[in-house]
């Protein structure tokens, strides 16, 4: 199952979600990647290649006056120290490939290249 979070006055669970996000990211540390966020099949935002050296979950919480929101993310510390964070929240599949991983969100996506 997913990690527990305080959110508010109560614990959540985080999902299977995270368990999945988690287990796909574990393969990238220590390995030069070329990393590709982009929108579509032709449009890319951006485009870096890195060696990811470590993984750190995330737990952020927003006070808005009254209202409180949580989410979780992952942060990918890398070089050249580009600042890459996956929301937890946005995330929706992992899809694996010899030599890559496409990890997919609700209006993007990042590519991961060996």
């Amino acid at each position: 199952m997913g990690e527990s979070y305080l959110a508010g006055t109560e614990y959540r669970d985080s999902g299977r979600k995270e368990s999945i996000l988690a287990d796909a990211l574990a393969g990238l540390r220590g390995h030069r990647w070329q990393a590709v966020l982009r929108t579509d099949e032709t449009t890319v935002l951006l485009e870096f290649g890195c060696v990811i050296r470590e993984i750190m979950r995330r737990e952020d919480r927003i006070e808005m006056g009254h209202l409180t929101l949580d989410s979780v993310s992952f942060e990918l510390i890398n070089d050249p120290g580009v600042r890459v964070f996956l929301p937890l929240s946005q995330f929706t599949e992992a899809q694996t490939f010899p030599g890559a991983l496409v990890l997919r969100f609700d209006r993007y996506e990042w590519g991961f290249y060996a």
